[in-house]
């Protein structure tokens, strides 16, 4: 619903009551549902996920989060980082850095770790992100690049084999989503 247009939060719990399968749906566990999709995740273990949406907390908003396209290459060329400024306090002191493509799948709102402190999101620029802290806030972790080992030839060829194994079981299947 979010990818096309933003959403507040009332009126998307609304229409989603309408369905008879989530009539008795609960508020804490739409909450919850929106948290994780927001990128709340209940443990370290879901930390690689990326937000699905964007959750503009305070006007009670949820945005879809905008999808990068890949190309041939999978390095963007131009990469880089970020300076991460203070909007108060002493003004404009510098805080750290964040990576390019990190400051990317930011929005305005949102918190992020960095120096070991928790910061909100207040305005991003050409040049640089403008933070204010956000102390007791969760925030996700900024990644960093690393290269990763590759897929060996022989693990590709065996997971091949075994989608190729699973499709024709499914086909063999009788019943509405198999053909036999």
């Amino acid at each position: 619903m979010v990818a096309a247009d933003p959403w507040p939060v009332a009126e998307l719990e609304r229409v989603i009551r309408r369905a008879a399968s989530y009539r008795e749906l609960s508020r804490t566990a739409l909450i919850g549902v929106l948290d994780m999709l927001a990128g709340r995740y209940p443990s370290d273990e879901f930390a690689e996920l990326r937000p699905r949406l964007t959750w503009d907390r305070q006007a009670d908003v949820l945005v879809g989060r905008k999808v990068r396209a890949c190309s041939a290459s999978s390095r963007r060329h131009d990469s880089g980082s970020r300076d991460v400024r203070r909007a108060r306090g002493p003004r404009g002191a510098r805080v750290g850095e964040l990576d390019e493509e990190m400051v990317a799948e930011s929005r305005r709102g949102e918190t992020f770790i960095l120096a070991a402190t928790t910061w909100r999101i207040e305005d991003i620029t050409r040049d640089r992100v403008i933070v204010t802290p956000a102390p007791g806030e969760p925030g996700k972790m900024p990644f960093w690049r690393g290269d990763g080992p590759g897929r060996p030839i022989e693990l590709g060829r065996a997971l091949g084999a075994f989608c190729r194994d699973l499709d024709g079981r499914s086909r063999a299947m009788p019943g509405p989503r198999g053909r036999g």
